[in-house]
């Protein structure tokens, strides 16, 4: 951990809510978390319940209620499978066993061992004339994508190649 969250973007934070509903404040100081650290801690959650007299068990329920706060690092790069109806249809399930297999990781958010690459199931990406379909570090949409297209995304990512690095 790097320490507790900076005390002035906590304050500004704050601010924005009325004394009485400072307890909003959450999502905004489980980003701040997540920026610092890359992931929410277990420390931040606990700082973050006594900023806003809550229970860490309350800050916990809406870190893990919102997909957008991660409680364990990510990879350089996160790779998210669309996992949905016309994906699954589509072959989402061979491409997801494809980098599974091309990583050496599994799909629920793992890791691979050296931090390049964090394999997870995406809902639904709201891609579905592009199924099956990925998407890199939450902005660059891929589909149809086949198991010979990741391999080449692999490639592209480890390298640098073509500005997704």
């Amino acid at each position: 951990m790097t320490g507790p969250l900076p005390g002035p973007a906590v304050q500004e934070i704050l601010g924005r809510y009325p004394a009485a509903h400072q307890r909003s404040a959450v999502m905004p100081l489980l980003r701040l978390a997540q920026e610092r650290e890359g992931h929410v801690t277990q420390e931040a959650m606990h700082e973050i319940a006594g900023i806003l007299g809550l229970t860490p068990a309350e800050v916990l329920a809406v870190a893990t209620f919102y997909s957008i706060f991660h409680l364990k690092p990510k990879g350089r790069h996160v790779i998210s499978v669309c996992h949905n109806l016309s994906c699954s249809l589509m072959g989402a399930e061979e491409i997801l066993e494809h980098l599974e297999e091309a990583l050496g990781v599994g799909p629920d958010s793992e890791t691979t061992p050296d931090g390049a690459f964090t394999l997870e199931h995406a809902e639904c990406l709201a891609a579905c004339d592009i199924a099956p379909c990925v998407q890199v570090d939450y902005d660059r949409m891929l589909g149809p994508v086949t198991p010979r297209d990741v391999d080449a995304l692999l490639a592209e990512l480890r390298t640098g190649a073509g500005g997704a690095a």
